[in-house]
């Protein structure tokens, strides 16, 4: 889901990317911490459901904690769950949008090599007010990519258990039909899933694909895609059922 807010004229604008997940008939909305920080100011975040309709974040939530409070760049985890209260619940028809199962979220999916990856969100770029006729316009966008080597994760200041480093150039992407442009400004893919397409050296359902990490940075001079493992959302959904 776009998860997005109102600028200082009103207008609805991009904030982040969010994945709508149900476990135990309860509804949840997982992304990466740092979208939540504007709740935690008292501010308003919403998402799309419906042709004219908002859809409020609130409820219970739990986030991840930063080692130093103080400095963002501390938190190499950064997960945010919120269980949705209210009455407007999945599914959204006119959105085309449904809670995925909690069983199609894969924890621990290692080594990181020899896997596709397939990473959905919304630019904060693309997510446009149309203000004659209420409606928003939001543009998914996706990048299939790979990871790192294993053995290289240490120098980014990463671990393979826990994170996602996947090769992105975003002046450098080839589109589905074949040439090479750029990539939308990756602002708002944060909280985005990280799709597993294939592992080349592991079981694959064709049925099927499974999320296993959260997208939380974008490391423009190391053209790096950085994510966390889905387990810590698991936790977080588990504790708040």
């Amino acid at each position: 889901m776009p998860i997005c807010e109102k600028d200082q004229r009103g207008y609805t604008c991009g904030h982040g990317t969010g994945l709508l997940v149900t476990y135990k008939s309860q509804n949840f909305l997982v992304t990466a911490a740092h979208v939540l920080d504007p709740l935690r100011e008292g501010r308003r975040l919403y998402f799309p459901c419906s042709a004219q309709g908002e859809r409020n974040i609130q409820g219970p939530a739990l986030c991840t904690k930063a080692p130093d409070p103080a400095d963002c760049n501390s938190d190499k985890i950064d997960i945010g769950v919120v269980k949705l209260d209210g009455e407007w619940q999945p599914p959204y028809p006119e959105v085309n949008k449904v809670a995925l199962p909690f069983d199609c979220l894969t924890p621990g999916a290692v080594p990181r090599t020899g896997k596709q990856y397939f990473v959905t969100g919304f630019p904060a770029t693309r997510v446009r007010a149309h203000i004659r006729n209420q409606q928003v316009e939001t543009r998914p966008y996706g990048n299939w990519c790979s990871s790192i080597n294993d053995d290289e994760y240490q120098t980014k200041g990463l671990r393979p258990l826990q994170n996602f480093a996947l090769s992105f150039d975003v002046k450098n992407v080839q589109a589905d039909d074949g040439p090479t442009q750029s990539f939308p400004e990756p602002q708002g893919l944060g909280g985005s899933p990280i799709w597993l397409l294939y592992d080349e050296h592991g079981e694959n359902d064709p049925t099927t694909n499974q999320v296993v990490g959260i997208l939380i940075e974008h490391r423009r001079a190391d053209k790096l895609l950085v994510g966390t493992d889905i387990k810590f959302a698991i936790e977080l959904i588990r504790q708040l059922s």
